[in-house]
């Protein structure tokens, strides 16, 4: 489900940010505990420009890709709260994946994509708005996104959790996916 942001207001959690970023679309998907008991995973993007039909992301592209985990509540919409970086990748309910975590830039082509990894990270989680610290290459990148938190529920899929690739970035080990629209 792609979601559109609304308005471009600001939102400043304190501290002045190397790069300052409004999202306009949420996109991801809502797992519940296919990944273990007693939390749901949320992985989504948020970004400039969204995915296309096939769920890729667009040439010349912001995209902040968020793997996190929530209190298991069978919620499709990301839960109220704020969300801390996981070095360890417990999956423990408030949590954000360290391995997953990362900043895609998409070129012309996508051997011009750039994927960079998180370093810390924290979200907060309001009504409707997400504000997305995080550290990359040393420099403070503040998110903000206005809208619907609803993800798309993927949480009946592929039941035995074996097999299959459930990961959004495409299992390109860094690489994004593009496609020349």
């Amino acid at each position: 489900i792609q979601q559109k942001g609304v308005g471009n207001g600001g939102g400043d959690n304190g501290g002045t940010a190397d790069v300052e970023f409004t999202a306009s679309c949420l996109d991801g998907y809502y797992y519940g505990e296919k990944y273990g008991e007693g939390s749901d995973r949320y992985a989504f993007f948020l970004s400039d420009q969204g995915l296309n039909n096939g769920g890729q992301a667009y040439t010349n592209g912001t995209y902040y890709y968020i793997d996190c985990f929530a209190p298991a509540d069978k919620s499709i919409t990301l839960p109220l709260g704020t969300y801390t970086f996981d070095k360890s990748n417990s999956g423990k309910a408030y949590s954000i994946n360290s391995e997953n975590s990362q900043l895609i830039l998409t070129g012309e082509s996508v051997e011009a994509t750039t994927t960079k990894y998180l370093t810390d990270a924290k979200m907060t989680v309001s009504a409707n708005k997400i504000l997305l610290e995080v550290t990359i290459d040393g420099k403070l990148h503040k998110v903000t996104f206005f809208g619907s938190l609803e993800l798309e529920d993927v949480s009946g899929e592929n039941p035995d959790n074996g097999g299959g690739n459930d990961d959004p970035t495409g299992g390109q080990d860094g690489q994004a996916q593009s496609t020349l629209e």
